[in-house]
């Protein structure tokens, strides 16, 4: 029988990699320049890559860094 602590900690971290992964596509950011700008952790998308995991209060900061960033970069349609 499965823990349904663990299942839904892994759908969220399943949804949130998309979530890197859609803002790394989105805005041409490296990886390591992603981390390093919001974790001070060059090292923290590859972590996440490999299924590493963290806390939901980093996946939150995460978030709401990731949308001041699209906030700040000019997209195609506003140039």
């Amino acid at each position: 029988m499965w823990d349904i602590s663990y299942m839904l900690g892994g759908m969220m971290m399943s949804a949130f990699r998309n979530e890197i992964e859609a803002f790394l596509a989105e805005s041409g950011m490296k990886p390591s320049t992603l981390g390093r700008e919001v974790l001070n952790d060059p090292g923290f998308v590859a972590r996440i890559r490999k299924g590493g995991e963290c806390r939901p209060s980093t996946i939150d900061k995460v978030r709401r860094e990731i949308e001041v960033l699209r906030r700040a970069t000019p997209t195609e349609d506003a140039a």
